[in-house]
């Protein structure tokens, strides 16, 4: 029930509670509506951690080109995925190849 006394569906409830999960927050920001708080979003679609174990020197070279490029670690290791799979898609055949990301 709101402060002023209107009663609320638990069906509408449960429709903003899984708006709020995806980050849609309908209604114009001011008085009533806030925007949400927190990091913005990556990405259009849900993302998932991944985990990565790798040398300690390739990390280490990771680090220094995602900081030459002006970018996060995180950044710049979700842009060389994309460019792997950019990459492969162009030409399937890679398969049996290295990936050559510069």
């Amino acid at each position: 029930m709101t402060r002023n006394g209107v009663s609320i569906p638990e069906e509408l409830i449960e429709k903003w509670a899984d708006q709020a999960e995806q980050g849609i927050y309908p209604g114009t920001p001011g008085s009533t509506t806030r925007r949400a708080t927190g990091r913005p979003r990556l990405h259009s679609q849900p993302m998932t951690a991944v985990t990565l174990r790798q040398p300690d020197t390739e990390q280490h070279r990771v680090k220094v080109m995602a900081e030459q490029t002006g970018v996060t670690f995180q950044q710049f290791l979700r842009q060389l995925v994309t460019t792997g799979l950019d990459q492969h898609t162009e030409s399937p055949s890679a398969s049996d190849q290295k990936l050559s990301v510069s």
